[in-house]
């Protein structure tokens, strides 16, 4: 699937996350604004990862830039951080950030093999399926501080903050323990060992009745750009460890989205708001 098809699916992806995202927000201005303060984040950070270390770049099919960074790549990420971080604060409100960090790491390591595979983007360093374990790290680190800074309503320093903590996590888990793992690696003892936690992750949601705590709209606006990844996966993807590695992502998926409850305007349908904090 070539990248001008990826940018058009990409634009009705975030276009339906925001319609259906603005429809339940208490305050849609508020929304609108951290759309943009992550957009903007997301864009310097990238495009300063790539300027620093050079792991990785874009096909230079894509149409539409930022500098070095696809318009549409920075967009999208916004939705996926929001959409982690109304999951976590419905799931475990006292460590959104940490669980929206796990989420969007979740995330990135089945957006990225599925990518590269697909010619979206490259990375220069080794590691699973093409891919670096720093490739994944970096976004979970955004995620965190950016959660952070929206539980506090610290909204100015999200930018500063989400910088600050992608630069520095990044070298210290480079330096610490990641520049080992940046090898070659075996696929299958790797979709074995995702296959048996996501099947423990399946299993304690369905005994802890996650589903019951996520409002469903949060979970089915994940619908469309796991479609997407779907068809990139069926047109690119040959590779059996590959399928088997994005496939085990699916039922801890469906255990959050059957069964979730039912869409309605109001405070049901509107993720608790962040409690404020003092000079923020």
């Amino acid at each position: 699937m070539p990248p001008p098809l990826v940018e058009l699916l990409s634009a009705a992806i975030v276009a339906s996350f925001v319609v259906v995202r603005a429809r339940v927000a208490r305050h849609r201005w508020r929304f609108v604004g951290e759309l943009v303060l992550l957009a903007a984040a997301a864009a310097l950070a990238e495009a300063s990862c790539i300027a620093a270390y050079g792991f990785y770049s874009y096909a230079p099919e894509w149409t539409v830039w930022i500098g070095p960074v696809p318009l549409l790549v920075v967009l999208i990420w916004p939705c996926v951080i929001l959409s982690a971080w109304d999951i976590a604060r419905h799931l475990a409100p006292a460590r959104a950030p940490l669980v929206a960090g796990l989420l969007v790491l979740a995330d990135a390591s089945l957006i990225e093999p599925i990518a590269v595979a697909a010619g979206l983007w490259s990375w220069s360093a080794p590691g699973l399926f093409g891919v670096p374990p720093v490739g994944v790290v970096g976004w979970a680190l955004f995620t965190g501080a950016a959660v952070f800074a929206l539980e506090r309503g610290a909204r100015w320093w999200l930018v500063p903050l989400t910088l600050g903590a992608v630069h520095l996590g990044l070298l210290a888990t480079w330096w610490g323990a990641l520049r080992w793992l940046s090898t070659t690696l075996p696929p299958w003892p790797a979709v074995t060992l995702l296959a048996v936690a996501a099947a423990l992750l399946t299993v304690w949601s369905a005994r802890a009745g996650a589903a019951a705590r996520v409002p469903r709209w949060v979970m089915t606006v994940r619908v469309a750009p796991a479609s997407l990844f779907l068809l990139l996966l069926v047109a690119a993807v040959r590779d059996s460890a590959l399928w088997a590695w994005a496939l085990a992502f699916v039922p801890p998926y469906l255990s959050l989205l059957v069964g979730g409850t039912r869409l309605t305007r109001g405070p049901s349908a509107t993720p608790p708001s962040p409690a404020p904090v003092s000079g923020a």
